[in-house]
């Protein structure tokens, strides 16, 4: 009897038919229930615009495209073309598809080989490569894997590689493992049936910088797999730290130069508050409502030195900025952690309920620990690093986002 393939041996498959823009072998590792919800989500979406072009209104979508009847609105807009697919179907003719044939169709529209003219844009040409999976259920699992990131500023196209890290949840489903998409693949928000009416800028699209693909880590040793605590009691612990609000606790259990960038990055971002603030009421009152700052990463100590005596409101006033550049990076970080969460306003994370699923190892060094919380939907990555005590935490979006310190601040 032949072996089933594994959930990260299917997405392999998946990616391999991606990169070829084989749309239908593509759409055949594709869990039935997500290209349901694909259609119906697109062709919700391209009615609402469809009326609203024939209404003379810029397109946008209006409502929740979910919640689109679309048998009602064929009499309507059935005949309307739609721009944002090749050779220009009608409404009609894109709704009498299967979900399956959509899907191949939006694939054409979303990742095929017109996109490759924008390197932005791009998603099938991209580098993806596979770390991982934990199994969450007995027909559920998580495959995590990197892939390349491709960001634009005003000096130009920037390429990361072997790039961010991305998890694609996979089905059991008639026996075989499929995909149930993610922000990466069938992501809804690169789709877009129809374009805007007045945009008055030309696109232009920026040359794609040099590009080289980094050979994949060894795989871990045996001894350092074997190492207790492992990453996923690390990270359990983490948790326990956070809330119980163990400030001392979670700092000892983050990596010393994560914490050190930390300090660096946070004293910067303390440092250039009055700034951000004048001149945020600056540009409201001048009547423009968005205004763009940075900040250098770091400040050198004649910088400190000038806005010693600067105190953070939210922070004590026996903590002005010099004081909290002087402490240590462990130390900073269980101040900035008080003020951060310890308090009603940032509830949104200290009382989230965070269940660990596993954890993976993408090299001797290196390893992730996937988790569920209670009020996310996606699956979150803790990603842990090898010390000299051991495995230690990095920072994520969850803890230790600068956000967070802002959210507390916006509310003090």
């Amino acid at each position: 009897m032949p072996v089933r393939p594994g959930p990260t041996q299917a997405l392999q498959s998946a990616f391999e038919a991606l990169a070829r823009r084989d749309w239908p072998s593509l759409a055949e590792f594709v869990d039935p229930t997500a290209l349901d919800s694909l259609r119906q989500e697109s062709l919700g979406l391209t009615i609402l615009m469809a009326e609203q072009v024939q209404a003379g209104e810029d397109p946008s979508g209006g409502y929740n495209p979910r919640d689109v009847i679309i048998a009602d609105h064929l009499a309507i807009v059935g005949s309307e073309r739609v721009p944002g697919f090749p050779k220009n179907p009608t409404v009609a003719e894109l709704a009498a598809l299967s979900s399956r044939d959509f899907f191949v169709r939006w694939c054409e529209a979303v990742y095929g080989s017109d996109t490759q003219a924008d390197p932005v844009s791009e998603v099938a040409g991209l580098y993806r490569r596979i770390v991982g999976s934990v199994t969450e259920e007995g027909d559920l699992a998580q495959v995590l894997y990197r892939r390349e990131a491709r960001g634009i500023d005003m000096e130009g196209l920037h390429v990361s590689l072997p790039g961010r890290l991305a998890v694609m949840p996979l089905r059991l489903s008639d026996e075989k493992w499929r995909l149930l998409f993610n922000d990466d693949l069938g992501w809804q928000v690169n789709f877009r049936p129809f374009p805007y009416r007045d945009f008055l800028f030309p696109i232009t699209h920026p040359a794609l910088p040099p590009r080289v693909i980094p050979p994949a880590p060894n795989p871990p040793s045996t001894e350092r797999v074997s190492v207790r605590p492992d990453p996923a009691t690390v990270v359990r612990a983490a948790f326990s730290a956070f809330d119980s609000g163990d400030w001392t606790a979670l700092g000892g259990l983050v990596d010393d130069d994560a914490l050190r960038t930390f300090h660096d990055r946070q004293i910067a971002y303390l440092a250039s508050m009055p700034a951000m603030r004048d001149a945020s009421a600056k540009a409201k009152s001048s009547g423009v409502g968005f205004v763009m700052f940075s900040y250098d990463d770091s400040l050198p100590a004649d910088a400190i030195r000038q806005v010693a005596d600067l105190t953070i409101p939210g922070f004590p006033s026996s903590l002005p900025i010099g004081t909290l550049a002087a402490l240590s990076p462990a130390g900073f970080f269980e101040e900035w952690c008080k003020v951060a969460y310890g308090r009603k306003t940032a509830g949104l994370k200290t009382n989230l309920q965070r269940r660990v699923l596993g954890q993976v190892f993408e090299s001797d060094s290196v390893a992730h620990v996937l988790y569920r919380t209670d009020r996310w939907y996606a699956v979150r990555v803790m990603s842990v690093t090898w010390s000299r005590d051991g495995w230690k935490i990095l920072f994520n979006d969850d803890i230790g986002w600068i956000g967070d310190l802002d959210l507390a601040l916006h509310f003090e």
